[in-house]
């Protein structure tokens, strides 16, 4: 957030003049820069990395990202302050339901309070007595004031919902570009906001989407115990296919349609049913990864 958030949308700039000069042009929802980060995500090798810290990792860099993209879009609506637009951004105007005169900003001001929205979700994420405990207080304390503790905002001006859905912030953002381009205001069309694009499509709402990785022991061990969990089948069973049987089974759970476990199960079963600690956190860290937002995993 120090540096290749002010470096990727410089770099893209100096692409987009180099494509110029050669009588190109670099597309608006071009990503040639993705980011990504095995930190927090990788537990190969390290007990320390559990599905607590994914999770918190999670929260902590979309929080990163929500502050960042606030100030990003704070400046926009200073900026933005023409009346003249299509009857699309019209429409997300009044969808926002931000009562001003300049729709602009009122669809920039829906969007803020929705990543506003997002930070007091984080918030709530790294309170848990899990994050606590996990996370050293210097580094809690940095998530919870670089932007402000902002948790009480939500349910104000209207109950925003946190973003979760990257399109939700693009889509929003290339309508407010196309409009400027329509009427003529081309010097803001290709200011601030185009790099306001461009980072939401190299850093995301996730700043870094994470790798998950284990080693593959792990996992088998851990469908094991799935499996014979269920009473249909003999523990040791799973881990005496050959790979290809291990594939066939699998792919014939995964299109069945229905889970092995109903989640209540599930739940007791990673509670109490492994001997093993790393092998229950490999389970643990799958219902992380389901039930994390959109856009958190590379």
């Amino acid at each position: 957030e120090t540096s290749l958030w002010e470096a990727v949308p410089s770099f893209l700039r100096r692409l987009d003049a180099t494509l110029a000069a050669k009588g190109g042009a670099l597309p608006l929802d071009a990503t040639p820069v993705r980011l990504a980060s095995w930190m927090g995500g990788d537990r190969d090798g390290n007990p320390n990395v559990t599905a607590a810290v994914t999770r918190e990792t999670v929260a902590a860099q979309r929080r990163m990202a929500a502050g960042l993209l606030l100030v990003e879009l704070d400046a926009l609506r200073t900026d933005l302050s023409v009346r003249e637009c299509n009857e699309e951004v019209a429409a997300l105007a009044e969808k926002a339901g931000v009562a001003d005169e300049a729709p602009y900003k009122a669809v920039l001001d829906g969007l803020v309070q929705r990543l506003r929205a997002t930070i007091a979700w984080a918030d709530r994420e790294l309170s848990t007595e899990e994050a606590v405990a996990d996370w050293p207080k210097e580094s809690r304390n940095s998530l919870a004031s670089s932007f402000g503790r902002l948790s009480t905002l939500e349910g104000k001006k209207g109950g925003a919902r946190p973003l979760f859905d990257e399109a939700e912030l693009l889509e929003p953002l290339k309508a407010l570009h196309a409009s400027l381009l329509e009427r003529g205001f081309d010097e803001w069309a290709n200011g601030r906001l185009v790099d306001a694009i461009r980072r939401v499509g190299a850093f995301g709402l996730q700043l870094a989407p994470l790798d998950v990785r284990q080693e593959s022991t792990r996992h088998a061990n851990a469908v094991d115990a799935l499996r014979a969990f269920t009473g249909n089948y003999a523990a040791g069973s799973y881990l005496a296919l050959s790979e290809d049987e291990k594939v066939a089974w699998l792919a014939a759970e995964l299109e069945a349609g229905r889970p092995l476990l109903r989640r209540g199960q599930f739940d007791a079963f990673v509670e109490s049913g492994f001997d093993d600690a790393v092998d229950r956190d490999v389970l643990k860290t799958c219902a992380v990864v389901a039930e994390a937002p959109p856009g958190s995993f590379g």
